[in-house]
């Protein structure tokens, strides 16, 4: 049976600032890449911080965020929770996530 690696995220979350939480995404991973996670799992609100009175932050399903993502699960061979998000699908709003594999799909 194979060993799965798993780093767990916590830290301090810039609110309503999605690219530089991305950016704090990608300095994570790459500060603990000699660890060799195969699954890497940011906190709750990652991307934006909690969204009171802010839902024009909540993700589409085609939000470029996503693309964003898919890059560093390919780029550094990982699967990847980015920690649970606001999302809009049709007129409806979700606390939703998403796992990311390391081939670029979102699972």
């Amino acid at each position: 049976m194979k060993k799965v690696r798993i780093l767990v995220c916590q830290y301090k979350i810039r609110h309503l600032d999605i690219e530089s939480n991305l950016e704090k995404f990608e300095r994570i991973i790459k500060k603990h890449q000699y660890l060799e996670p195969d699954l890497v799992i940011f906190p709750e609100e990652a991307l934006t911080g909690l969204l009171y009175g802010h839902s024009n932050l909540a993700l589409k399903q085609n939000d470029p965020v996503f693309a964003r993502l898919i890059l560093l699960a390919k780029r550094y061979q990982i699967y990847l929770v980015p920690g649970s998000f606001a999302r809009i699908i049709g007129k409806k709003r979700y606390n939703s996530t998403c796992l990311l594999s390391p081939q670029g799909k979102i699972l």
